[in-house]
């Protein structure tokens, strides 16, 4: 079978294309601006790119894989439809050839999918499974984001976006999965949701799709998940309750958090909940029936709960409690996630994907309070680049969000859709908004010494500023 794969240089997308080539497709694809590391990755392993989505290029297939990216008027696709030659969103391929036949788990929430789903693979594969995976970012444990593996367990990462441009159902829906996490629940992407109920939905649509057997995971304080659960209470529930630095802390946490109104009669989720005690680098999981020691040496409040939902949903799966603390101590972390990157001026540079607020102030956070970095100064740079960012639709939480840093950079190299008066506290805190990334390199070198330490935050590129900071 010839698969022709329309965006494939996404890492969701380019996961999909390597699931393909796994099943022994011969497998395609384009792209506009064709970029790294995708293109090398597929390259590397004989899937050919086409730069571009001309109608003379659209190469002859059975099936061509739609990404969310491509939209009406572009040639290739507006020849597909014309000549209504077979096609599918990504999420329903995988839905209708790969995922009916296996056992899915699925990580979905706000914040934190990526670093779940690459810990919980990892604790699986220590586990001895061969499982598969599709993981949206590059996890430095895996050479590859993704493959079909022969163990009845499939892993994946169960994005909220939309699904296509002929299907604006959230990409999850599709999943049906077995033991759903449900990490967390704000708002984001506002260029497809309208406000918050909307992202609600969605998740109410996944739990309707799900069988009476599934596992779901959920923090038992989210207000607006319980709600969905309330709505679709059909499949078996097990709180996570959080991360405590003491035994008596996480007790009177269950104690409190027992008092929040059951589900349903029929399914009360009584049980004792997941909680982790931590100290330093040694974590304590427990559900009242197993209990997890894990040596745990991620930095951040955020990064513990991640790993308390895997080390749950592992242990549902029927991981050991020795092969998930191994692949715990042993986990290399995910690209751009507090990832050092290199030095400027005895500087180090730390990178990371945050873009939304509460990952900002978790990223800030976190770097703070760890020894090496506790000290210096912190010189954080905010990339304004996703669509939910240039819509200021975040306000000024965004600006709360850095306060422990010492200097804030706002770069913003796209236009932003802002009312003047939101644009004016930004511009008179910290050092303003730039617009260009020579003039934020530049003060940024300047400030730049032993006792700093500069933190990048985007979902994006940045503008090629880590060029100009001498970062290859």
């Amino acid at each position: 079978m010839k698969v022709c794969i329309l965006g494939i240089c996404g890492t969701f997308m380019a996961g999909i294309a390597l699931i393909c080539r796994d099943m022994g497709y011969q497998v395609s694809g384009m792209d506009q601006n064709v970029y790294p590391p995708m293109d090398a990755l597929l390259e590397n392993v004989g899937i050919e790119i086409i730069n571009g989505y001309a109608e003379k290029d659209l190469p002859a297939a059975d099936i061509y894989i739609v990404g969310n990216v491509i939209r009406r008027g572009i040639p290739a696709i507006e020849l597909i439809l014309k000549e209504k030659r077979p096609y599918a969103s990504a999420p329903q391929w995988l839905a209708d050839n790969l995922l009916k036949k296996r056992k899915i788990i699925a990580v979905s929430g706000t914040h934190g999918k990526t670093t779940t789903t690459a810990l919980l693979t990892k604790m699986f594969v220590e586990g001895g499974k061969d499982v598969g995976y599709l993981i949206a970012g590059a996890a430095k444990d895996f050479p590859v984001p993704a493959r079909l593996g022969t163990a009845e367990e499939f892993i994946i990462e169960a994005d909220e976006y939309d699904t296509a441009f002929f299907d604006k159902r959230s990409k999850f829906v599709h999943y049906r999965p077995d033991i759903l996490l449900i990490n967390n629940l704000e708002y984001d992407h506002a260029d497809i949701f309208p406000d918050f109920q909307a992202i609600e939905t969605q998740f109410c649509h996944l739990l309707r799709t799900m069988p009476s057997t599934a596992q779901v995971l959920y923090p038992c304080d989210n207000e607006s998940i319980l709600k969905c659960l309330h709505q679709e209470p059909h499949s078996n529930y097990q709180k996570v309750l959080g991360v405590y630095a003491t035994a008596e802390a996480a007790t009177a946490a269950k104690n409190a958090k027992a008092a929040l109104p059951l589900l349903t009669d029929a399914n009360p989720s009584q049980d004792a909940g997941w909680s982790a005690i931590r100290e330093g680098s040694q974590l304590k999981i427990s559900n009242g029936a197993t209990e997890i020691n894990i040596s745990w040496d991620l930095p951040g409040n955020h990064n513990a709960m991640n790993l308390l939902f895997a080390s749950a949903a592992a242990t549902i799966g029927g991981v050991s409690p020795t092969a998930i603390a191994t692949a715990a101590r042993e986990f290399r972390g995910v690209e751009r996630r507090l990832e050092s990157i290199g030095e400027v001026k005895s500087a180090e540079i730390i990178s990371d994907f945050a873009h939304h607020p509460t990952a900002i102030r978790e990223t800030v956070d976190a770097l703070k309070n760890t020894d090496k970095f506790s000290k210096l100064k912190m010189l954080a740079v905010v990339e304004l680049a996703s669509n939910s960012m240039r819509l200021g639709v975040h306000g000024d939480k965004v600006l709360a969000a850095t306060t422990n840093a010492d200097e804030v950079f706002w770069f913003a190299p796209n236009e932003l859709s802002w009312p003047d008066n939101l644009l004016q506290k930004y511009t008179s805190k910290a050092r303003g908004i730039y617009t260009d990334s020579d003039n934020l390199a530049r003060d940024l070198l300047a400030l730049a010494g032993k006792d700093t330490v500069i933190l990048l935050m985007s979902n994006s590129s940045l503008g090629g500023l880590l060029s100009k900071l001498g970062i290859s």
